[in-house]
């Protein structure tokens, strides 16, 4: 239930036909919710290549194999590989981690997702 008093469960009946609407586009597009109730945008995913291009960017600039950022961060390399292909998203702790592994601020990773996201696409 949102603040607003509107549930977004998808059998649930709904007063608000505006509600009902966005209700529809959720559950009848064919996305499936995030752990929040939302769906996951393409932007998202979209942000998560970024952020692994970054990642993998700065990890072959250090001359570093990915089981070698997981010694230095505590990460599993697993994660590591999931994450420069855009398939997982990074918490907090985990940037830093990596920040950490690699030898850099964490804003730097950031500053390069940044980067790469406004550059233009190369094709």
């Amino acid at each position: 239930m949102l603040t607003s008093g509107i549930s977004f469960l998808p059998n649930e009946q709904c007063a608000d036909p505006g509600a009902r609407d966005l209700r529809s586009a959720l559950f009848q597009s064919g996305t499936k919710p995030n752990s929040i109730g939302g769906t996951l945008s393409s932007a998202l995913k979209t942000r998560r290549l970024f952020l692994g291009k970054a990642v993998r960017f700065l990890r072959e600039t250090k001359d570093m194999n990915q089981r070698e950022l997981a010694a230095n961060s505590g990460i599993d390399a697993t994660e590591i590989s999931r994450l420069e292909k855009g398939k997982s998203n990074p918490t907090h702790e985990t940037l830093h981690r990596l920040a950490e592994g690699l030898g850099v601020p964490c804003s730097q990773i950031l500053t390069l997702e940044e980067i790469f996201a406004s550059a233009p696409d190369q094709g």
